[in-house]
């Protein structure tokens, strides 16, 4: 206990000595701030020295310091202070407070790098929801979703969806995919970042409400209703990406008056490998669909879930003579995929060898090689 209390007393001059060698002249932190999560070798090395134990009085006099420093000495603490954790949570709490909005930046990342653990200062992240400064919001809202996880940090986020700052936008909608919390109003809002103008935006507001879960499925599908043709697949696909629990919605939109929603639709119930006979009789009812992508993605999720349907090979006969090659072709490998007799497939791949088109002919040699070989 002793020889551990000495190392620590060693330690803590060790660091007062770096703390105090960051006002000497040829040190000052003139440069762009090292990023917190990347400290420099001097701080890594005085964490090394800390052996993973939060020295009390060490944090306590970087407190004292980091009060009379200049901005830039304040950031390099806070380098320091990134591999801390928890312990530095009251330091940073206050650096949020500080004139520079460097310094308000680099304390807002930090506590959110240390993420659970820094729930306390949630509430002064809010009051940075207004900072004067961009960069110091951005950080605010990126923090809160590392930190948050209640109804209160979603609410105070769902205003920045509408924010002039694009930045901001984005990581607003990758917050509250972090939070993960449902309401119609969250969902909503999320629903309008679908047709944001920035692609990057559209792509986080849609993984944001795939995370939302299943309570959210009726909300979405309602706004299904009256979306937009551009909108429309995006959210279908959402509703897929929430998990199996959207399959009756999936099967439902089979029969959408967008072909976009019919494609999704039938993709998505190949990725949740459905082979219920409604799901089956549903893909089926779309093989004979006027656009050829959702035929497409039909034989595709036919032949992914493995269906044992005896109905099937007399379905496929059908694409195996469609006028895109390329449902053509991918009807062949789903009948090297369905689980049927051998008997009743090896006639319809037989007569794909005779197909006008090489590749189709290429593939059909293939899987009838698999499924000789596998009976």
């Amino acid at each position: 206990m002793q020889t551990k209390k000495n190392a620590f007393h060693r330690y803590s001059l060790f660091a007062g000595a770096f703390v105090l060698s960051l006002w000497l002249p040829g040190s000052e932190y003139t440069a762009e701030a090292q990023l917190p999560g990347e400290p420099d070798a001097d701080s890594e090395s005085i964490v090394e020295a800390q052996s993973g134990e939060p020295d009390l009085e060490f944090t306590a006099a970087l407190s004292t310091a980091f009060k009379n420093a200049n901005p830039s000495v304040k950031r390099r603490i806070i380098s320091i202070l990134n591999d801390i954790g928890e312990p530095a949570v009251p330091i940073l709490t206050d650096a949020l407070d500080d004139p520079s909005a460097g310094v308000r930046r680099d304390a807002a990342i930090v506590l959110g790098n240390i993420g659970k653990s820094a729930q306390s200062a949630i509430p002064h992240l809010f009051e940075r929801l207004s900072d004067s400064s961009k960069i110091v919001r951005e950080k605010a809202v990126t923090a809160i979703g590392q930190i948050g996880d209640g109804q209160e940090a979603a609410d105070r986020l769902v205003p920045l969806l509408r924010d002039s700052s694009s930045t901001i936008r984005k990581e607003t909608a990758r917050a509250l995919g972090r939070i993960k919390i449902f309401t119609p109003q969250i969902a909503t809002a999320l629903i309008t970042g679908l047709g944001d103008a920035r692609g990057d935006i559209r792509r986080e507001s849609e993984r944001a409400l795939a995370r939302l879960g299943p309570s959210a499925i009726p909300h979405l599908n309602t706004a299904l209703l009256s979306a937009s043709e551009a909108t429309a697949p995006v959210l279908l696909r959402v509703i897929g990406d929430i998990g199996p629990e959207a399959i009756p919605v999936l099967v439902e939109a089979l029969s959408h008056s967008v072909s976009g929603v019919r494609r999704e639709a039938a993709d998505a119930l190949g990725d949740q490998r459905a082979d219920t006979p409604e799901v089956v009789a549903a893909l089926i009812s779309v093989l004979s669909d006027s656009s050829k992508i959702v035929r497409r993605e039909a034989v595709d999720s036919l032949g992914d879930a493995k269906v044992k349907s005896n109905d099937l090979p007399g379905a496929l006969e059908v694409t195996l003579r469609d006028p895109s090659v390329d449902v053509r072709r991918r009807t062949v490998e789903a009948l090297g995929e369905i689980q049927v007799p051998s008997h009743t497939v090896v006639p319809l791949l037989v007569e794909a060898l005779g197909d006008s088109d090489k590749d189709v002919r290429e593939e059909a040699a293939e899987v009838l090689k698999r499924v000789g070989g596998s009976k």
